[in-house]
């Protein structure tokens, strides 16, 4: 089974995950500050989960939407093949521990995988509004 998804349809739905990741993002935005979040090990961790939780609330219910019958990959670091089928890769904070320690190298991601191979990605950068997608078959854009 090829990869590459029609054209027509990969534009309709990577407008439709560009607007939720970017809307995903402006959540994370609103919890950013300048400034290091937690002193301890537990309080950056909990500042890490909360940011997470923050975007997911956001982020998972439209993108599942957008794809009927795709699934949720619950950890974004776990390895090995996905099952087959068509699931969401997300990172809701990439570079989650800059963001918590106030510097400004950090993300939203999602991706689409159909039986273990992307088929579609937004990465979208809050602090400068910059958002990278790229579908299989038809390049990749900046903004």
């Amino acid at each position: 089974m090829s990869t590459a998804m029609p054209f027509a349809a990969g534009t309709t739905l990577l407008s439709e995950v560009t607007a939720a990741v970017r809307t995903a993002g402006l959540t994370l935005r609103d919890r950013y500050t300048s400034h290091a979040r937690g002193v301890s090990m537990d309080e950056v961790v909990a500042e890490i989960h909360a940011n997470d939780a923050a975007v997911l609330d956001v982020l998972r219910e439209p993108l599942l939407r957008a794809r009927q019958g795709s699934q949720w990959a619950e950890d974004e670091l776990a390895g090995g093949a996905l099952p087959s089928g068509e699931w969401w890769v997300v990172d809701p904070a990439e570079g989650n521990i800059n963001h918590v320690h106030g510097m400004d190298d950090w993300s939203v991601t999602a991706t689409l995988v159909r039986d273990n191979q992307p088929v579609l990605t937004v990465v979208h950068l809050p602090l400068t509004g910059d958002t990278y997608t790229a579908v299989a078959g038809g390049g990749a854009r900046l903004n």
